[in-house]
């Protein structure tokens, strides 16, 4: 049961947060699980956590989308080359076949 009382703070989770290892310096973040990591943050500062959590969260989605508009991108070069492979085929085929 959570207290309601209790302090504000922000929860990573990935599928490997030991990406961010190099960030935080010589010993690294030291969390207990290397997909989760929870953060505390003073009242004061709980809609600055916010932001930072949503900027995150803009972060990945924008990340996730370039990835899938490259391999999207890649998907439609490579069926553009095996289109130009089989008409220069097909060509090639059609000169042997009148010589």
């Amino acid at each position: 049961m959570r207290r309601i009382n209790s302090r504000p703070r922000v929860v990573l989770l990935a599928s490997d947060l030991q990406a961010l290892d190099g960030v935080a310096g010589e010993h690294g973040l030291r969390q207990a699980h290397p997909a989760k990591l929870v953060l505390g943050v003073r009242r004061s500062d709980a809609l600055l956590a916010a932001e930072f959590a949503v900027e995150v969260e803009l972060a990945v989605a924008e990340g996730a989308l370039a990835r899938s508009e490259e391999r999207r991108r890649l998907v439609a070069d490579s069926g553009e080359r095996v289109d130009r492979l089989a008409r220069q085929r097909l060509a090639d085929s059609a000169d042997l076949a009148t010589e």
